[in-house]
């Protein structure tokens, strides 16, 4: 099977019988093998929540700011301002992905329906 795009919302994180803020996240894998299937874009909508790490997160957090195929980075603080049934506490974010993009990414931060963006060469900001 091949794709040549991926848009998706993949699952946050597994019921683990408790409080779903005990469960461990699922999500930062689907973005990781998207990034190993070729394709030359993907968009992925996650919860922001890998911003911060914890909960199994550190490899990818720690490896999101020296990616340089990521194109544009949005995040709501507010997951109800983009998913209004959304339960999200640490808001939503999608990325853009581009296999052959090798440049600053753009930041948008929304909030109440307007963005403050900005260029951001994170990959070499962070060593």
């Amino acid at each position: 099977m091949k794709f040549d795009v991926i848009i998706g919302d993949p699952p946050h994180q597994p019921s683990d019988g408790g409080n779903d803020a005990s469960a461990m996240p699922t999500y930062q894998k689907f973005v990781e093998q998207a990034k190993k299937l070729d394709l030359r874009p993907f968009v992925m909508v996650v919860p922001s929540r890998w911003f911060f790490g914890g909960r199994g997160l550190g490899a990818h957090r720690s490896g999101m700011p020296h990616d340089r195929c990521i194109r544009k980075l949005v995040g709501y603080g507010e997951a109800g301002e983009r998913l209004p049934d959304a339960d999200l506490s640490g808001g939503v974010s999608y990325l853009l992905w581009e296999r052959d993009y090798d440049g600053d990414r753009a930041v948008v931060n929304m909030s109440h329906g307007k963005g403050n963006e900005r260029q951001r060469n994170l990959g070499r900001e962070h060593g």
